[in-house]
């Protein structure tokens, strides 16, 4: 399904995650069927591991406040406000069931990556 022109997003039915895919980047996120905190910490230590071994580039930004989230966490390369910035973010909201959302974006860098 198309959302905004430049995005598709899909419904995975067997596990309930919405993949998503633009031109910048991709992210998953279970608005429609949400994790349990269990699962949910299962995925922030997973995508924490992740970023460390695959993406090494990157590094954690200081927490800023969460925002009303129960986590909101980056890892990225160049400061905010510099067209070369990407990296992944990983954030989920306080309450839990219905409603609750977790999301794991990752934008790709604007030119290749060098060691």
């Amino acid at each position: 399904m198309k959302l905004w022109p430049q995005e598709e997003t899909w419904f995975d039915p067997r596990s309930g995650w919405l993949p998503t895919r633009s031109k910048g980047g991709c992210s998953i996120e279970d608005t429609l069927r949400p994790l349990t905190m269990e699962d949910r910490d299962r995925l922030a230590a997973l995508a924490a591991d992740m970023v460390s071994s695959k993406l090494p580039v990157l590094e954690a930004e200081a927490d800023n406040g969460s925002f009303g989230f129960d986590l909101m966490k980056y890892w990225v390369q160049y400061p905010r406000g510099d067209k070369r910035r990407w990296g992944v973010e990983l954030s989920r909201s306080t309450w839990h069931g219905p409603g609750s959302d977790t999301l794991l974006k990752i934008s790709q860098p604007p030119e290749p990556i060098t060691p």
